[in-house]
């Protein structure tokens, strides 16, 4: 496995900031009680963690100004 140039500065990817809140999300809706959970349909749930994931996976490919970008001549750290 090989690391990006940036894997020191990868907290501040869009993309991680997405995905830890999906996982905050799956969490957090695994600590409501069941009967309050069973009044949401279920589309909505999928759907939303769906959007999230896409949300991701589309940040990744987007360049970020944040994020400070490694020298291309300097390879990267092991």
């Amino acid at each position: 496995m090989k690391l990006i140039p940036e894997w020191r500065h990868s907290w501040r990817f869009s993309s991680n900031w997405c995905h830890a809140a999906q996982v905050a999300l799956i969490f957090g809706w695994t600590q409501i009680p069941d009967d309050l959970r069973a009044s949401s349909p279920r589309w909505a749930e999928v759907a939303l963690s769906a959007t999230i994931f896409g949300l991701g996976v589309l940040a990744r490919a987007v360049a970020q100004t944040g994020v400070p970008k490694a020298p291309a001549d300097v390879p990267p750290h092991d």
